[in-house]
């Protein structure tokens, strides 16, 4: 090992780094006794003084489960049950350990996984969070030597809970040669600024006797992050929420006609928005737009009429046509704004509506499927609980012999 080893010049600049980008890490060990290894708790404001006071970690690697203090004073004892919160420092992960009768893990922090309705992706090690369009997007990734968060989520609850976060840092380094031979002196110093504090140094080693390591360095700190304070204090508004246009027809010159989908700026039978497009303006689509949700039909309902995601969204439809699907231009607003980009990369200019749309959408009427696989659907759903509660007459064949 060199001088810049035990220094930690290569390391030291990354620390500014720590808690920027799409993953932030708030836990790392190679679980060994050099490291670096890597800690994270939520911090109350009123404990942000104090864990700036010194780089020591105000929480260690497994702490953070709910139990039992007992206080001896006076003669007497006092025992209450304590938790993580209580004492205003949190951790992210808790390690589990069950003394080798069952395997350890990690555990995300209750709250963090509940706020945002985290899945437990357990095969793939990793939490997923599904957002209102039925998407899943990785928001946590978990292996037994590093943990990482989304950062644009940590930041949200950060926000939300008025809460910084501690990232903690421990890193040693050693070398066969001396002090004397790398050109350094024995030194301890402790840097500290508004957000972080670092206690590092360089020292002649002093432990075993039968290892060859002569020189000791060490840093040990932790970096405190704000919270992002313009995360959402409330439920997600029409103000908030992006609108494609679409094609609703051709001008006299055969040039697109285009409107926005968003409904505040369309038209309706009240008098809205005069001269608008109105809400239920039909807007036509190849029917190649519905192969992406006939392959995931684990996650997708497609029937006579109706697209449906689970239990996220509904869209109705016209699905009668055999080269088109229409959907009202008012309704293709109330997707979501990635699943509009996708529809709009099937948009056409004009199609047809079918008989049943159109009885259903503007008469008001029941009207049977046209489209052959729909109709034979509803047929076959009418037939079937009658053909199961059909009960065939008793026939007794009689035989004489002569």
């Amino acid at each position: 090992m060199d001088n810049e080893d035990v220094t930690f010049s290569d390391f030291l600049p990354t620390i500014k780094d720590l808690g920027k980008g799409e993953w932030t890490t708030m836990y790392a060990s190679k679980g060994d006794a050099e490291g670096p290894a890597f800690y994270s708790a939520f911090i109350r404001e009123d404990q942000v003084d104090k864990a700036l006071s010194d780089a020591s970690w105000d929480i260690h690697i497994g702490d953070g489960a709910p139990g039992l203090v007992t206080q001896y004073e006076n003669g007497g004892e006092t025992t209450w049950y304590s938790r993580a919160t209580d004492e205003g420092i949190e951790p992210f992960a808790i390690k589990r350990h069950f003394h080798g009768i069952r395997p350890s893990y990690w555990e995300i922090a209750e709250d963090f996984r509940l706020y945002f309705n985290l899945y437990e992706d357990h095969r793939n090690k990793r939490l997923l969070k599904i957002d209102d369009n039925g998407d899943e997007h990785e928001a946590v990734q978990i292996t037994p030597t590093q943990i990482r968060v989304k950062t644009r989520l940590l930041r949200e609850y950060l926000g939300v809970r008025n809460m910084r976060l501690a990232l903690y840092f421990d890193y040693n380094r050693f070398s066969k040669k001396t002090l004397q031979e790398l050109g350094l002196e024995d030194h301890h110093e402790l840097e500290k600024t508004e957000d972080q504090v670092i206690s590092k140094g360089v020292r002649r080693w002093s432990g075993f006797s039968d290892d060859d390591k002569k020189t000791h360095g060490f840093v040990m700190g932790k970096k405190i992050l704000l919270g992002d304070t313009q995360a959402p204090r409330q439920p997600f508004s029409r103000e908030d929420r992006e609108y494609e246009e679409f094609l609703i027809g051709v001008d006299d010159d055969g040039r697109g006609i285009k409107h926005t989908c968003d409904e505040d700026q369309l038209a309706n039978y009240f008098g809205k928005n005069p001269g608008a497009p109105h809400y239920l303006t039909p807007v036509f689509f190849r029917k190649e737009v519905l192969n992406k949700y006939y392959s995931q039909p684990e996650k997708y309902t497609i029937t006579d009429g109706y697209l449906t995601c689970a239990g996220m969204w509904s869209l109705q439809m016209d699905n009668n046509v055999r080269d088109s699907v229409m959907v009202f231009l008012g309704d293709l607003g109330h997707l979501a704004h990635i699943e509009q980009k996708y529809w709009r990369g099937f948009n056409i200019s004009s199609g047809k509506m079918s008989r049943a749309g159109f009885e259903r959408s503007m008469l008001g009427r029941f009207a049977d499927a046209e489209s052959v696989d729909f109709f034979f659907k509803q047929r076959f759903e009418l037939f079937n609980p009658t053909f199961r509660t059909f009960e065939p007459p008793i026939c007794v064949h009689s035989q004489s012999y002569a």
